[in-house]
């Protein structure tokens, strides 16, 4: 079992048959601490029990969070490699340098792909057990923000700590505030997966979505073509989807103490 001993799962067992034989219909001692028939169990004691349960997925099944950190971290480093020459802080090398932050940010989004289908799968077991009384919805969110929120300060570690910081020599002094600003990007974009996920039955439409946004948010960030040259209604992409956002303040605070900063800053329509 994922979730207990081997050795808790045979007594069950054990417990079933040895009552089977004698005709008993229940396992349950007198002395159980359940809760009486029609009274739910304790939202703390739901959240514990959730948090628990996902704290083990995190490790059994390192995919959807394990899995992806070694992709930003991996990922990031071949960029860094790629435009190894923006590290030097010239004149010549500042569109390379805005663009390898683009990189540093939208291919880990893209990731969120993957999401979709591991979040669906969750989706539809979660359901069954609200439906049966297992758990409330309130507590699932509670455990799963709890849970969530620091993995996405972890990705943002893997993904700027040695790629930017190690190789890319970004500004050190705005780390936390860069981290921040990654962090929140990463989550905007997992939330979106997580509608997504839950939007349709068969999570390959979901995927299909979320690929169509992170395509979206490229098209419509501003550094492609400004905003100002957009039409409405398509112009709506400009202002809603995270990525314009992101990349801008991480251009704004690596790059605005340094001479290259007014051309990466022009060519992103930051004024």
């Amino acid at each position: 079992n994922d979730f207990v001993a081997q050795e808790e799962v045979d007594t069950i067992l054990d417990a079933w048959e040895n009552n089977k034989e004698k005709g008993e219909k229940s396992i349950v001692s007198s002395e159980s601490k359940m809760p009486p028939a029609g009274q739910s169990v304790p939202m703390t004691k739901q959240i514990e029990v959730m948090m628990h349960r996902h704290a083990k997925l995190v490790g059994r099944d390192p995919v959807l969070y394990l899995g992806r950190a070694i992709i930003f971290l991996m990922s990031n480093l071949y960029f860094a490699l790629v435009y190894i020459q923006a590290r030097e802080r010239a004149q010549d090398q500042a569109t390379n340098r805005m663009w390898l932050i683009i990189w540093f940010m939208g291919v880990p989004a893209n990731m969120g792909v993957v999401a979709v289908y591991a979040y669906n799968a969750e989706f539809n077991s979660v359901r069954k057990e609200i439906k049966n009384g297992m758990c409330s919805p309130g507590a699932y969110l509670l455990a799963k923000s709890v849970l969530e929120i620091p993995l996405m300060f972890f990705f943002a570690l893997c993904a700027l700590g040695p790629a930017a910081y190690g190789l890319a020599n970004f500004n050190g002094d705005d780390f936390i505030l860069y981290v921040l600003i990654w962090t929140a990007a990463i989550y905007a974009w997992e939330a979106m997966a997580e509608v997504l996920a839950l939007s349709f039955q068969n999570p390959l439409f979901g995927m299909m979505q979320f690929m169509g946004l992170w395509f979206s948010a490229f098209l419509y960030g501003g550094f492609l073509i400004p905003g100002d040259d957009m039409v409405w209604p398509l112009k709506v992409f400009y202002y809603i989807l995270p990525l314009k956002y992101s990349v801008r303040s991480m251009v704004s605070h690596d790059i605005s103490i340094f001479p290259i900063a007014l051309f990466c800053l022009s060519i992103l329509h930051i004024k």
